[in-house]
């Protein structure tokens, strides 16, 4: 929990609009992503959840990667 932390802090230093020299549009769009990530990261449930959706995800991807087409 201590590295996404000290990760966190070090990228909002980073991509914060007012500390960067990325254009602002930029910087402004990759904080946000950056605090989204965090907020998913820091919270028990919320990353379980991050988790369980991923292994969702990659379940499905190899079930439509085993179904054939009908019409072939």
């Amino acid at each position: 929990m201590e590295e996404i932390k000290e990760a966190y802090q070090r990228l909002s230093k980073e991509y914060h609009p007012d500390t960067t020299s990325l254009p602002l549009k930029t910087a402004s769009e990759k904080f946000v992503q950056l605090r989204e990530a965090y907020n998913v990261l820091i919270g028990e449930e919320s990353r379980k959840f991050y988790d369980w959706t991923l292994v969702q995800e990659a379940e499905s991807r190899r079930a439509s990667l085993k179904l054939k087409d009908p019409y072939e």
